[in-house]
């Protein structure tokens, strides 16, 4: 898939600020507008937001496999790592008559994510504002300064990126999460929990199947996840496509389907 050149574009732009809903916000916040959509973002986070709303909706990190995310109504999604809530969005609406569940670590974003749903009209999405683990309990959670790149892991979150000092929040299993949303099964997994994705995967592999889970798109965070050990996994039910991105180092992508 060609990249798209509008990162030098006025594809999105910001608005005035939300004075009707500020009371309920801590910090002041903006309006990042992106073809049918609207984004309520902390204004200090917005560099970081474009770039992840690009990652998603111009470059399409995410679509790099034709028509995976291409789900029929009906289906169920789990956005593990939904952020303010860009993928869940984007899958809402191109796909219709389907269940998003996000779950969202930082709670401040937490906040940003139901706003942003309910203001692209998704309708009927489950929330769950906890992390995503190895085993249930309360952890402490690294938050960056710029909202992105946050994790359980301690070290994840370096001086460069000015974390703050640890959150303590709510961890669940994947089958947990499973269970609150009462999800018997889904048809996609988008996975982007920094750097935890590796030992998730492998503490619930009971799910790592597609009886259970029909796709899987997940961000590896080497070193904290092997890629190799995430595809041995997958490719014994799935068919696996990777992706590295040069300029992103520390990133890449794993993308498996049923191969039946």
């Amino acid at each position: 898939m060609s990249r798209v050149s509008a990162l030098n574009k006025t594809y999105f732009f910001l608005s005035r600020f939300l004075a009707c809903i500020e009371e309920y916000f801590p910090l002041d916040s903006v309006v990042i507008p992106y073809g049918g959509c609207r984004f309520v973002v902390p204004r200090r986070w917005i560099r970081a937001s474009l770039s992840n709303l690009s990652h998603i909706y111009v470059l399409r990190d995410y679509e790099r496999v034709p028509c995976l995310t291409c789900l029929k109504p009906g289906s169920a999604v789990l956005d593990l790592g939904a952020f303010v809530g860009f993928f869940s969005v984007k899958v809402a609406r191109e796909n219709r008559g389907v269940r998003v569940c996000a779950v969202e670590a930082n709670p401040f974003a937490c906040r940003y994510l139901y706003v942003n749903l309910a203001l692209n009209g998704v309708r009927g999405a489950g929330v769950l504002c906890g992390a995503v683990g190895e085993k249930r309990g309360f952890s402490g959670f690294y938050a960056a300064d710029n909202g992105v790149n946050s994790s359980l892991i301690p070290g994840y979150v370096d001086s460069s990126a000015g974390g703050f000092e640890p959150i303590r929040v709510g961890v669940f299993t994947l089958g947990e999460v499973f269970e609150r949303f009462s999800l018997e099964n889904v048809s996609l997994v988008k996975m982007d929990i920094e750097g935890v994705e590796e030992r998730v995967l492998f503490s619930s592999r009971e799910l790592v199947s597609p009886d259970r889970v029909e796709r899987w798109i997940i961000e590896v965070h080497p070193p904290y996840s092997s890629p190799g050990r995430i595809v041995s996994l997958l490719e014994q039910d799935y068919r696996v496509a990777t992706f590295f991105d040069y300029e992103v180092p520390g990133q890449l992508f794993v993308y498996a389907w049923a191969k039946r």
